[in-house]
């Protein structure tokens, strides 16, 4: 297993491991399952980031018996040829050498079946400048840098050195993408303003600022009723939302392409997904930068020229497969599935529920083929408001539309139930509890 993302840690709770059914070696830099609808909290702190991770150990408790693995590695090269994975540690320490350590010894794994689930990075559609100083939101450690940005900026601002213009700049926060992910950063950055730092500095309340820029349409997989929400409540809380495309990235302000300048102490980058080096470099048919796979999302080899010079498509391998964020299957009759979070926990339970079928080298490489059931789209903005959209995954099929606080309690509802963990769930309650009572806490490590 390749990964601990939601397909990854899906497979690995369901699969039959130990006791007759398979032995488990999961490889990641990450030793737990982030539950990413709720990053957006923990960076203003309504969330502490311990209620929000399950580690994956606890995801799959025979993790810990001798016989199976967990390596904090990074998987560098796959040949399915020789059924075989070249890993490399990641992990740091004090003390530790750099031959046993990060950077150290790389080492071979070899498998049965191999589960590619190593996720995507932030698309930057090649702009100047977004690696050098945006911040990404797809990780807890995002979350954590974006919160030490903010506080840091926060307790800068009061400094009697600064300026008027120079203490505006580093309190306003500049988001890049319209979409859900961005939309709740900029609602829960609004109520972390007007809620905590107004309480605590009122000083640097006064000049914080929000601002979205989206090229586009905000939140675009909803109805255009829900757009219209969604855009007229953040302007009413006084986020700014700006249509246009970057440009270039500068360590101050961001350059659209209409020549204008928008100045920013934090810059956060969410305008979707890319692939990631590893996936780029797999001896594997690509489909827009991700792994193509068939219906049963099993992975097919690099296509290579005939004798005719028409193209041949590569070998299917059927103990290979790859899901969620780095694959897709351009062939679905549903059309290529978007990057969720519920697209790759379905991937992930579709494969744990072929591999338990199967007993060793009696393996049935065909059966039903993958089929996603769309549950709905939600986002929450936190007081600003909040939108829900149950029904299909295509505009033109029928949904029910939600806005309001009906959303939010729905949102609330189904997210604290999909936190797996009876400790996650009653964490986030009470971390929501505790924040609504007393406040959120500005703390800065």
């Amino acid at each position: 297993m390749l990964g601990t993302g939601w397909g990854a840690a899906r497979v690995c709770r369901d699969l039959r491991v130990g006791g007759g059914g398979f032995g488990l070696d999961v490889v990641s830099p990450r030793n737990h399952m982030v539950f990413t609808p709720l990053l957006p909290q923990s960076v203003t702190g309504t969330l502490d980031p311990h209620a929000v991770t399950v580690p994956i150990r606890e995801v799959q408790p025979r993790l810990r018996d001798p016989s199976n693995h967990y390596y904090t590695a990074s998987a560098l090269e796959v040949r399915p040829e020789e059924r075989r994975v070249l890993c490399q540690g990641t992990a740091e320490g004090v003390g530790w050498s750099s031959t046993s350590c990060r950077g150290g010894n790389k080492f071979w794994l070899e498998y049965d079946r191999l589960v590619i689930a190593t996720g995507a990075a932030g698309a930057t559609f090649g702009v100047p400048g977004v690696e050098n100083h945006a911040h990404f939101l797809r990780d807890m450690r995002d979350g954590q840098a974006i919160r030490r940005r903010l506080l840091q900026n926060i307790e800068a601002s009061t400094l009697p050195t600064l300026t008027q213009e120079e203490r505006r700049r580093l309190l306003s926060v500049v988001i890049v993408g319209g979409g859900p992910t961005g939309v709740e950063l900029a609602g829960e950055l609004v109520d972390f303003a007007v809620q905590d730092v107004k309480r605590l500095c009122l000083e640097a309340s006064s000049l914080f600022s929000v601002t979205l820029v989206e090229a586009q349409q905000l939140v675009g997989g909803f109805d255009e009723s829900l757009r219209r929400y969604v855009e007229r409540s953040l302007m009413q809380s006084h986020v700014g939302v700006l249509k246009g495309v970057v440009k270039e990235v500068r360590e101050n302000c961001v350059l659209l392409t209409d020549g204008s300048e928008v100045p920013y102490g934090t810059l956060v980058w969410s305008t979707g997904v890319g692939p990631t080096p590893f996936i780029s470099g797999l001896p594997c048919e690509k489909h827009r930068g991700r792994l193509a796979v068939d219906g049963h999302l099993n992975v097919r080899g690099s296509p290579s020229k005939g004798k005719d010079g028409l193209e041949v498509p590569g070998e299917v391998y059927n103990d290979v497969f790859a899901i969620g964020d780095c694959a897709v299957d351009p062939n679905c009759a549903q059309g290529p599935l978007p990057p969720l979070a519920q697209v790759a926990e379905q991937q992930g339970a579709y494969v744990a529920a072929r591999l338990n079928a199967s007993s060793g080298s009696h393996y049935n490489a065909k059966g039903r083929e993958f089929v996603y059931k769309h549950l709905g789209s939600m986002a929450s903005m936190g007081s600003v408001g909040s939108v829900a959209s149950l029904g299909g995954l295509k505009a033109s099929e029928s949904h029910w539309n939600l806005r309001g606080l009906t959303a939010w309690f729905m949102w609330r509802s189904a997210y604290v139930t999909r936190l797996g963990a009876w400790r996650n769930r009653l964490s986030a309650a009470l971390n929501w509890c505790t924040a609504s009572l007393f406040g959120r806490n500005l703390s800065r490590w």
